[in-house]
């Protein structure tokens, strides 16, 4: 079949309308749905005779891609053939695609890169809760609308528990600049592997350029195999040093050592939007100290109070620094190390993220990560503050787990249970609302006074097994 030879033809109820592009084993036209009286994007697969498991594949992408429903992933309308070809009607995205927008305007400002990724990470992280695997995450998979809605596209290569086996052993699916360690040495693929490719979305985004790219695709394999790039400071000087971590817990070469979950990641995404702002500048300036006698005059008369009052408040810093002051976020307690995912960070590329506070697992362990469903919390074991959640946990069956979750206007939550093989490998919490102080009877209040915030109980769901 010659490319574009649908056009204007009626496949089912489309009529084909416009050619949008064709691939290495179909096409894609835009058409009108003549019984609902929509725009679609109509997919069809043109090699049917000679690629080796097309159709098969073909029917793969449409049995996966029919039986999910996210704001945020492409719609799929229908399966059909035309004269013998397999075609996929879907939702017609009206926009651009990641990598259009890159290579029209350079990176994205920090702001709208985030917000567009953690649509992608929910995304994936849907997907993840369904037992598939996307495998193809990449720049130009995903499309914004003209309204800005994000939405991820192709299913392709995605896999199931369902999918019939179409990979010869040891081949390798997936983009080469997306690709993972682990898919270079044709081992399977499982949710770690989109998140390492989400990783390089994240940092094509903020850069504008990939973090594995030029040279030989020899030479682009032997980068990715060791996770050697230059972090994202480095090409974009005006990124904070948290997006170096992000980006360093995702493109780690050992799979058990990035993100375990897009949930996890998400959160640490939206903890970003957390962070204090700066105090905002007093109104009068220094400049105008130095030039009004009036203010230097009040200034002298005050300075011997100022003084004595500086003098106390360094005092009693000094006294709480002694009293409170921890060592590092590695605390060890029994046979079990804490470690923090939020501890102090080193250089990214070549597994250098916070790999000093990374202890090499004891043998029998498991990385266990701790987190709350909405937010962020201080961690303290018997020996004081540890960290923020998310947290890591290297465990063993038999060893005993132990630490107190803690953030304001909350109950503190204590965390104490025996580790066994049968537990899963992430624990999401949602902490207690602290009751409100005494006051007046209810009856005593008036009407729009009586309604306080339901608490939730504390719970403790395994999201990942």
């Amino acid at each position: 079949m010659a490319q574009g030879t649908l056009l204007n033809q009626s496949v089912g109820n489309y009529r084909l309308i416009d050619f949008i592009g064709a691939g290495g084993m179909g096409e894609v036209y835009r058409g009108i749905d003549k019984a609902h009286n929509r725009l679609v994007a109509l997919k069809v697969l043109n090699v049917t005779k000679t690629a080796p498991n097309a159709v098969e594949r073909f029917r793969n992408e449409a049995r996966i891609h029919g039986a999910v429903r996210h704001p945020n992933i492409a719609t799929m309308y229908e399966y059909l053939e035309f004269d013998g070809a397999p075609c996929i009607a879907m939702e017609y995205i009206d926009g651009d695609t990641i990598d259009e927008r890159i290579r029209t305007r350079g990176a994205l400002p920090l702001k709208s890169a985030l917000e567009i990724f953690e649509r992608v990470v929910d995304a994936v992280g849907y997907l993840h809760s369904r037992g598939i695997i996307h495998r193809d995450i990449k720049s130009n998979n995903v499309k914004i609308s003209e309204g800005g809605t994000v939405k991820v596209l192709d299913f392709g290569i995605a896999k199931s528990a369902d999918s019939p086996r179409l990979t010869v052993s040891g081949a390798m699916v997936g983009t080469p600049q997306y690709v993972s360690p682990e898919q270079l040495h044709g081992q399977p693929a499982d949710e770690r592997t989109d998140i390492w490719a989400l990783g390089v979305l994240l940092y094509e985004m903020l850069t504008g350029r990939l973090p594995f790219e030029g040279g030989s695709m020899a030479a682009v394999m032997d980068r990715v195999g060791k996770a050697s790039y230059p972090a994202p400071t480095r090409v974009n000087p005006g990124l904070s040093r948290e997006m170096d971590r992000i980006v360093g817990l995702c493109l780690r070469a050992k799979p058990d050592q990035r993100y375990q979950s897009a949930e996890v990641l998400l959160t640490d995404l939206r903890a970003q939007h957390e962070q204090p702002s700066p105090a905002p500048r007093p109104a009068w300036s220094l400049a105008r100290l130095r030039s009004s006698g009036e203010m230097r005059a009040a200034a002298a008369r005050r300075l011997p109070a100022i003084a004595a009052m500086s003098a106390a408040v360094v005092a009693f810093a000094f006294l709480m620094y002694e009293l409170f002051s921890q060592p590092a976020p590695n605390v060890k307690g029994g046979d079990t190390t804490l470690v923090s995912v939020n501890a102090p960070k080193g250089g990214v590329g070549e597994d250098t993220t916070a790999q000093a506070q990374r202890p090499e697992p004891r043998a029998g362990t498991r990385e266990i990560v701790f987190n709350i469903g909405d937010g962020r919390a201080e961690v303290y074991n018997d020996t004081g503050f540890v960290g923020y959640t998310p947290h890591i946990m290297q465990v063993a069956a038999g060893d005993r787990v132990f630490f107190v979750l803690k953030r304001p206007g909350y109950e503190d939550f204590t965390v104490d249970f025996v580790m066994t093989d049968a537990l899963p490998r992430l624990f999401t919490y949602h902490l207690q609302l602290r009751a409100p102080p005494p006051g007046p009877a209810a009856h005593d209040l008036p009407f729009a006074s009586r309604a306080l915030p339901r608490a939730r109980s504390a719970l403790q769901i395994p999201l990942y097994g």
